[in-house]
This record gives C-alpha cells, sequence and structure tokens, in this order.
C-alpha cells in the first residue's frame, strides 16, 4: 500500500488502485439557516471506495 498526497494506492502487480474506506451518512431534509448546510449522521455502514472520484466504484457493508 502506497500513501501519497493524493490519496491511498494499492498495487497489484504493476496495476495501481486508488481506494478509501470511510462511513456512509445520511443527510439530513432540513437546511440549517444561516450557513446553507445539512447536518449528517453517522449510518455504521462502511464502504469501499476504489478507483478514480467519478469513474470508481463503491461497495458496502450490510447491516446486521
Amino acid at each position: 500500500m502506497e500513501v501519497g498526497s493524493y490519496g491511498n494506492n494499492i498495487r497489484v502487480g504493476e496495476e495501481r488502485f486508488e481506494v478509501a474506506i470511510r462511513e456512509k451518512l445520511k443527510r439530513s431534509d432540513e437546511i440549517k439557516k444561516g450557513n446553507y448546510s445539512y447536518d449528517y449522521t453517522p449510518t455504521g455502514l462502511l464502504v469501499l471506495w476504489v478507483g478514480r472520484h467519478w469513474s470508481g466504484r463503491e461497495w458496502q457493508d450490510g447491516k446486521q
């Protein structure tokens, strides 16, 4: 695994893949007054992201 300034990479043979692990968040329906942002709450689900931003693929763990 390589950690660089643009993210984490896993090398398999000569191929390099950009990866990220995060917790999935649920966005509230209400916009906060004053700063036009949303509240986010954790869901307890982990997400594995492989690839670049728009062309990547995402997998989630299941609910238990």
